[in-house]
């Protein structure tokens, strides 16, 4: 059952990662407002630091990874 639910997790956050990472490299203008860029931005800094403490490297490089991509897309989304 775990394995399974890691296996689901991986593949939608691929998913939203790609999007988003798509959308912040091209000069589209982002969908996901300000607020909702914030709520991810926390979940993905409080997922990455659980993950650090618990010393489980492999969460913890992914969640970093999704934070600095959500910082760059709120920095760009307040910009343009």
């Amino acid at each position: 059952m775990e394995r399974t639910f890691k296996v689901i997790f991986f593949i939608i956050y691929t998913i939203l990662y790609i999007k988003l990472l798509i959308d912040v490299l091209t000069l589209k203008p982002l969908f996901t407002s300000i607020p909702l860029h914030m709520l991810f931005l926390i979940c993905f800094l409080f997922i990455a630091l659980n993950n650090y403490k618990n010393r489980n490297t492999t969460f913890f490089l992914v969640f970093i990874s999704a934070t600095l991509l959500v910082s760059i897309s709120l920095i760009k989304n307040t910009l343009l």
